[in-house]
């Protein structure tokens, strides 16, 4: 009997969920990547971090995270050959909460990853900062962006 999959921790979403050559209309059949696949793939090819940070930040790991990568990648290119929809979404995940500190009324509260807004959830403060002293602060986003459709 397999182990059960364990949640992949994400901090972002993607800016659109539907992805469509514009030549072509709406196709048939489609790719679906999992949020969790395009997070690893974030994390890889854009803000160019090994599979070992990357495995650690999502929890997870690095086994997991070269086959997600190697499957994803698979996805996209045969969706960008055959030119067919890619679709975003789903996939065993938990939104990161990042841990912050008000600097005026010095309250600690945790955030999802995925909300853009920083204020102290005690005093409305926007004077807050990361604080994570683990491996997240090193990585730490500021600007964040809702998805369309959340999971």
């Amino acid at each position: 009997m397999a182990r059960p999959t364990k949640p992949r921790s994400i901090r972002r979403f993607p800016a659109s969920t539907t992805y469509q050559p514009l030549d072509q209309g709406a196709r048939e059949s489609a790719v679906e990547i999992g949020y969790d696949e395009f997070e690893a793939l974030r994390l890889t090819d854009v803000e160019h971090m090994s599979q070992e940070e990357v495995a650690q930040m999502m929890d997870i790991s690095r086994q997991s995270i070269q086959l997600m990568l190697q499957t994803a990648r698979e996805k996209l290119t045969r969706a960008l050959f055959e030119g067919q929809t890619i679709l975003i979404g789903g996939g065993h995940i938990e939104v990161y909460h990042c841990p912050y500190i008000c600097l005026d009324c010095h309250q600690s509260f945790s955030i999802p990853a995925t909300d853009p807004t920083r204020d102290c959830s005690a005093c409305g403060s926007a004077n807050t900062r990361c604080n994570s002293d683990a491996f997240c602060a090193l990585h730490c986003q500021i600007e964040v962006q809702s998805p369309q459709e959340k999971p």
